[in-house]
């Protein structure tokens, strides 16, 4: 990789512990600004073009960004330009950062709800699938002989157990084994070839072996069963590559997988993810790599800020202002500023804890024996502009935006569209407010998203999923249309007040057919361009330079337009 740490007066650069002085940056400019970046996951590829175009014109004072954007910001504070972001996103391989942890790493939370005195369902069965899912053998003994949960009966034996008659245990179990493939069917939109092949994978685990008899199956026909039984639920949930590697693992890492997200709220541990980053920020920072003394907050050259939300104690975490409340004042009197002593690769793996697809990350107090789990910063302020409020000063405000849309308003009267409403003014609404409070000196780059789909993804699933999508609407407007046609003939007959219901039918179906029509337009561009999306870890390098150019079309119109606001401030101090 041929990166390029930029550096800066106050700092040196290095690489493979040469001391490169020819890249440090002497001559500051003199417009400074203030870089914010939004978070965006496999998006934040975008960002590269358009900071090499500020770059030629501007310095960062201070930077601030949530998930994708708090990599961008800490690599651009650490002295990184546009042009060496672009070469760690074209070498970096982004579906290597979705780690499977070991499945001795995430077994110590099933272990708590082991020794609890009541249990969850979901334990007691993963329990009597297979032990040695949740603890060793020697532990099981012990919690046997204790009158643990092992020793017990899930909930379905105990109801069955009684029953004699073969008849009857075969009739009712198979009656309940059904009803909870119908619940699945309903929540993961299973097709009935798939539930034909999970029937006897969702029996088996609940009640019997493969003959239908009643008794209890072989540990390792439970957990090939328990392995299907994820790997249909999982199959078109999730990104094909993603789906793909975890089809490619054996029986430990799926469960493990299976565990960290059931358990720990992430199914992937982001470890590797931690190593990466502190290996870019230490190449930039320091003559040697020494992945046991990470880079700290009070190293960098250029001020950072990093958001993460504490659901723990329901607020928003700005690092490293925040770690003041969390612990870390000044525990030494000798050592001023103890919180800039923090991490910087950790506190960017707490901002992109995408909930679901990383564990959270749990931030200790160094003095209290107490744990806080923080996620993605991005559930609580995704575009943190409001970090730089309070700055009492003419610094522009440069924000970086992924995405050129806004949110559509809501239409229909659904449950759905309501609930994706309120959360993206959860989301929204408090940055939105702040862009409008910094009004005059906030300038916002929107980059544009889209990129062109490989032919082997036009053909995937997903792809194959829009070409039914795009059927079924024009079945769909063919019969609205039918339909629209049949109430005008009506009126043709009818008396005055039933034309006026009828025309009210009609309007109310045009309304249809014109959002029909509109989805189908959408359609036509499918094949030609498609928008990247926040999981798409498996870009191409022809993809990540797509969004490199469109970075960079980006900011050249704003770059003018912050340009222009400096000269005015400087015209103005100059008149007084």
């Amino acid at each position: 990789m041929n990166t390029v740490p930029v550096g800066f007066s106050k700092k040196r650069a290095w690489k493979n512990g040469v001391e490169l002085s020819s890249w440090i940056n002497k001559d500051d400019k003199e417009d400074k600004i203030y870089g914010v970046f939004n978070g965006g996951g496999a998006k934040g590829a975008a960002f590269s073009g358009a900071i090499e175009e500020f770059d030629r014109v501007f310095d960062w004072k201070a930077v601030a960004g949530t998930s994708a954007g708090a990599i961008t910001a800490a690599l651009v504070a650490a002295g990184y330009n546009g042009a060496s972001l672009k070469e760690i996103v074209k070498e970096l391989d982004l579906s290597s950062l979705l780690d499977i942890p070991q499945l001795k790493d995430v077994q110590d939370m099933p272990r708590r709800w082991i020794n609890a005195s009541r249990v969850d369902v979901m334990t007691q069965i993963l329990s009597d699938i297979d032990h040695s899912m949740l603890c060793s053998q020697s532990e099981y003994q012990f919690k046997k002989n204790n009158k643990s949960i092992f020793s017990k009966r899930p909930y379905f034996y105990k109801t069955i157990l009684p029953l004699k008659l073969s008849w009857a245990v075969n009739k009712f179990s198979g009656t309940i084994s059904k009803k909870v493939l119908g619940y699945l069917s309903e929540i993961f939109s299973l097709d009935d070839h798939t539930k034909g092949n999970l029937e006897k994978d969702i029996h088996r685990l609940l009640f019997f072996k493969n003959n239908w008899s009643f008794g209890k199956s072989s540990g390792q026909e439970r957990r090939k069963s328990l392995r299907n039984l994820m790997l249909t639920i999982l199959e078109n949930k999730l990104p094909n590559f993603i789906y793909s590697k975890i089809q490619d693992e054996g029986d430990d890492q799926l469960l493990s997988l299976f565990l960290g997200l059931y358990y720990k709220g992430g199914a992937f541990s982001g470890e590797i993810f931690i190593k990466k980053m502190e290996h870019y920020l230490q190449m930039a920072l320091r003559e040697k790599i020494d992945l046991n003394k990470p880079v700290t907050f009070a190293e960098l050259p250029i001020e950072l800020h990093v958001m993460a939300s504490d659901i723990s104690n329901n607020r928003l975490v700005n690092f490293p202002n925040d770690l003041l409340d969390y612990g870390y004042q000044d525990i030494d009197p000798k050592e001023e500023n103890f919180y800039m002593n923090f991490s910087v690769s950790q506190a960017i793996r707490a901002s992109m804890s995408i909930p679901l697809v990383y564990q959270p990350y749990i931030l200790k107090n160094p003095i209290k024996d107490e744990e806080f789990q923080l996620v993605d910063g991005g559930l609580l302020s995704n575009f943190p502009v409001a970090t730089f409020n309070q700055h009492n000063d003419s610094v522009p405000v440069c924000g970086f935006w992924l995405g050129t849309g806004t949110p559509e308003p809501v239409k229909y009267q659904r449950v759905f569209p309501f609930v994706s409403a309120h959360l993206n003014t959860m989301m929204e609404a408090h940055d939105n407010m702040m862009v409008n409070v910094l009004h005059d000196k906030i300038f916002i780059t929107k980059i544009s998203l889209e990129i062109t789909p490989l032919e082997d993804e036009i053909l995937s699933k997903g792809r194959m999923n829009t070409k039914r999508k795009k059927s079924k609407a024009k079945r769909y407007l063919k019969k609205l249309e039918e339909f629209r046609l049949d109430l005008k003939k009506k009126t043709e007959t009818s008396t005055a007040q039933e034309t006026e219901l009828l025309n009210k039918h009609i309007l109310s179906t045009d309304k249809s057919i014109n959002e029909i029509k509109n989805e189908l337009e959408g359609y036509k561009k499918l094949n030609l361009v498609r928008n990247c999306n926040t999981l798409d870890f498996d870009l191409t390098e022809s993809q990540k330079n797509e969004l490199h150019c469109n970075g960079k079309v980006a900011a050249k119109e704003e770059i003018t337009k912050v340009s222009k606001y400096l000269k005015g401030i400087t015209e103005s101090n100059t008149g007084d």
